[in-house]
């Protein structure tokens, strides 16, 4: 609408104009070289504008002419950088594919033809070096790129890199340091760096840069949650071993705030107060955990606690710490161990039976139906039976500690995967363990002694 406004106002004020010139033509003479000319100031006006239109259009003519040479380098420059371009794509696609002469092939065609800006071509000649086992290009190649800002944390990474493939551990930390330090983005140098100094127990740089690493976003909360707990656990087991109890009670605490999920560090905190004889403490703790995920090491401490109590009221208290989480394997087993200890057969034979008859396969499971065999009916053969399975069963237990990036199981727990190094992976029945079957002469479920469970309770 204001378009359709603006263009009938303009169209007024022409039709206007020409009106009045028509009614006011006016008269001009003009004498040159003996020539007279007779018009109107009109027909002046619109010479004059011929005149201007066709001036312009020599001009537009000329200056064409005389911009080929530049157009023609410009369109030439063009293809060339668009060539170029094509070139590096294809360069990093045989990196990833791990083409070396295939990379060095682009990278070559990309050099001559980004002959004013070879970084990206430098990079990629660099990263074929490495990836073709030509260390000391590698290296060369990547110092160049630490001579630009923009191109600083890629030679980094490649240089970093080349000291990983020559052994040359401390100057790969030295590199990943330095990149972190400027850029604390770059998650490939803070993980490595993180991971370095955990590998060498460098506990206190190692938080430094977890925390740092955590605010750029290089790992999750979650994630370093986990991460500073572990470590904190780590100390308070050096902590332990030193004999410093007090200072392993403070480090056990701040794992547990850090991450109130991880066993080990509620397991700590647990011995550490029983260690300090608070008691009661220690069992809270143990209760706590036990309601979140049940496990042998807590159960041990839980027992610790209350050893030089009788046989019935350890069974009272095995009971008490059961009812948090009733159904769990470990709950019946604990108070199936402390009801045999109490010789209340009929207790520990009704905490047996669901797993038994579930065909639970646990070492500790069948030494308890062995003694249950013995020492309620005195049936040595089916005793005999039950330690059997206990042996050819062992390493088949239902729940252990493992690591959740290779699923190797583990005897105990430790900051780091012993199989596969990576740190903070190893939790209690985790993993990715494959479901295998009983090893050659373990018995059935049909062949095993599970009947006679059934049977003597109704002896």
């Amino acid at each position: 609408m204001v378009r359709l406004i603006a263009f009938l106002i303009v169209v007024g004020l022409l039709v206007a104009g020409a009106v009045w010139m028509a009614e006011n033509p006016g008269a001009v003479t003009v004498h040159w070289l003996g020539w007279r000319i007779d018009t109107s100031v009109p027909m002046i006006l619109l010479a004059l504008a011929v005149l201007v239109v066709v001036f312009w259009f020599i001009r537009g003519i000329v200056a064409t002419l005389l911009g080929l040479p530049g157009a023609f380098g410009r369109r030439r420059r063009e293809k060339r950088r668009r060539k170029g371009l094509a070139a590096l794509a294809d360069g990093f696609a045989a990196i990833i594919a791990e083409d070396s002469y295939g990379a060095r092939k682009k990278a070559a065609e990309a050099q001559d033809a980004l002959s004013d800006d070879t970084s990206a071509a430098t990079l990629l000649l660099a990263r074929a070096a490495l990836l073709g086992d030509n260390p000391k290009t590698a290296r060369d190649l990547n110092t160049k790129l630490l001579a630009r800002r923009e191109t600083e944390i890629a030679g980094l990474r490649g240089l970093m890199d080349e000291a990983l493939s020559e052994g040359r551990t401390d100057e790969a930390i030295d590199y990943a340091a330095r990149a972190f330090e400027r850029n604390p983005r770059a998650a490939w140098a803070g993980r490595a760096l993180f991971e370095a100094q955990v590998k060498r127990r460098q506990w206190e740089p190692a938080l430094v840069t977890l925390e740092a690493a955590r605010k750029s976003g290089v790992y999750t909360a979650a994630e370093a949650n986990r991460r500073k707990a572990t470590i904190l656990v780590a100390r308070c087991d050096e902590a332990i071993t030193g004999g410093q109890t007090y200072e392993a009670t403070r480090l056990a605490k701040k794992a547990v705030d850090a991450d109130p999920d991880l066993l080990p560090a509620r397991i700590r905190l647990a011995r550490s107060h029983a260690a300090e004889g608070n008691a009661s403490k220690a069992a809270g703790v143990v209760e706590d955990a036990w309601r979140r995920a049940p496990n042998p090491e807590l159960a041990e401490v839980y027992r610790g606690l209350w050893g030089d109590e009788d046989a019935l009221k350890r069974v009272s208290r095995a009971e008490h710490l059961a009812e948090t989480n009733p159904e769990h394997l470990e709950s019946r087993l604990l108070v199936a161990a402390a009801a045999l200890d109490a010789e209340l057969w009929g207790q520990a034979r009704s905490r047996l039976k669901a797993p038994v008859d579930a065909g639970v396969r646990d070492p500790r499971l069948a030494r308890l139906m062995a003694r249950l065999e013995e020492g309620e009916h005195n049936n040595l053969g089916d005793a005999l039976r039950w330690l059997r399975q206990a042996v050819e069963v062992i390493g088949h237990e239902p729940e252990a500690w493992r690591c959740t990036a290779c699923g190797t199981r583990a005897a105990k727990w430790d900051a780091s995967c012993q199989a596969c190094g990576t740190f903070a992976s190893v939790t209690w029945g985790g993993g990715r363990a494959l479901v295998t079957l009983p090893p050659e002469g373990v018995p059935s479920p049909v062949d095993r002694p599970e009947a006679a469970v059934a049977a003597a309770g109704t002896r």
